[in-house]
C-alpha cells in the first residue's frame, strides 16, 4: 500500500514529465510534500486554485 508521497515519489521515477498535483486537508503533510518539490493544494481548495495549480504543472512539465 502506498501513500500519496509515495506514489508521487514513484510515478516521478517511471514518468518523470507527468505533472503531478497533491491535495490535503493537513497543513503537516502539505509541507512534507512541498519538501519533496510536489504541487499540492490545501483544501479545502476553490475552482480557480485547481486551476491554477494544474496549469503550474503542466508549464513545468512542458518541454523547453
Amino acid at each position: 500500500e502506498l501513500s500519496g508521497l509515495a506514489l508521487a515519489q514513484e510515478l516521478r521515477v517511471r514518468m518523470p514529465a507527468l505533472p503531478v498535483v497533491l491535495a490535503t486537508g493537513y497543513g503537516d503533510r502539505a509541507a512534507e510534500f512541498r519538501a519533496a518539490g510536489l504541487l499540492v493544494l490545501q483544501k479545502p481548495f476553490h475552482a480557480a486554485d485547481l486551476e491554477a495549480t494544474i496549469r503550474q504543472a503542466l508549464q513545468a512539465a512542458a518541454p523547453d
